[in-house]
């Protein structure tokens, strides 16, 4: 039984062996198309968020003044996340035909969830003590929306935009069954012809490059974070080691801190 084992075990490392080896090679023969596939697939993607974000702040905006749209337009785009990507795209054959209207159309109704909630929840967190302060330096609301509130509900924006954009990356793929082009085209030409290696090296692909763009969105939103105040955790690797910065920016101590500082420590000091 052990020897048995001992065999299956080793022809399964021969089989694993030898399909890494094919994917090295399917990566040094594709690098071009799969470069120009990735490169239309991040264009796909692009083209749904310049009408998705400006669409999802405004919306996000607009119904913090009212209570009762804020309920109806949240649940009009929790509606449009149940749909499944397949079904919405044939939904959309009809009236935009195939390629990548239907499909940008499909990116652009699934990023609104995520947008529209995170402008709504930022904003709406805003500590009511910094608008009125801008509203007694005679701030309108228009100007106190723009200097005061986008400015400080832009980590919560750029988080939920962060979500879309990785949620996108993904379901893009799928629109290769209207003819949209990109990563999901090697994916389904691997299916429908049987070749395995070509399916797991565009999945790979697909996955770096929902990961890289998760990356990058990570950090800005960070960055974010720390311009407002916020304290935050960096992973930073250098040269290997792993290392973690927490991040805060400092204050000057204020009058009240001196005053209330017990005076045997001011003496001391």
């Amino acid at each position: 039984m052990a020897a048995n084992a001992l065999v299956l075990s080793g022809d399964s490392a021969v089989v694993l062996l030898g399909f890494l080896g094919e994917l090295v090679q399917y990566f040094a023969d594709n690098q071009q198309s799969l470069l120009s596939h990735t490169v239309d697939h991040a264009i796909l993607v692009a083209r749904a968020l310049i009408v998705a974000v400006p669409l999802g702040i405004t919306l996000g905006t607009l119904i913090t003044y009212n209570d009762r749209l804020a309920t109806v337009v949240l649940w009009l785009a929790g509606i449009m996340m149940t749909i499944p990507s397949l079904a919405l795209f044939a939904l959309l054959i009809p009236s935009l035909g195939t390629g990548s209207p239907p499909v940008v159309m499909g990116l652009i109704l699934y990023t609104q969830l995520p947008l529209v909630r995170n402008t709504y929840v930022g904003l709406t967190g805003v500590d009511q003590s910094a608008i009125e302060a801008g509203e007694g330096l005679g701030m309108s609301k228009f100007q106190r929306l723009r200097k005061i509130q986008l400015p400080m509900a832009l980590p919560v924006v750029m988080s939920g935009l962060r979500n879309a954009i990785v949620l996108l990356v993904g379901i893009a793929a799928i629109g290769e069954v209207v003819n949209a082009g990109g990563l999901g085209a090697p994916i389904f030409d691997g299916y429908r012809s049987g070749n395995t290696v070509q399916i797991v090296g565009a999945t790979i692909a697909l996955a770096l490059l929902t990961l890289a763009v998760d990356y990058v969105l990570g950090v800005v939103e960070q960055l974010l974070r720390l311009r407002n105040g916020e304290e935050i955790e960096l992973n930073l690797g250098t040269r290997g080691v792993h290392g973690l910065a927490r991040l805060a920016p400092s204050r000057v101590p204020s009058d009240e801190d001196t005053e209330s500082t017990p005076a045997s420590t001011r003496s001391r000091s």
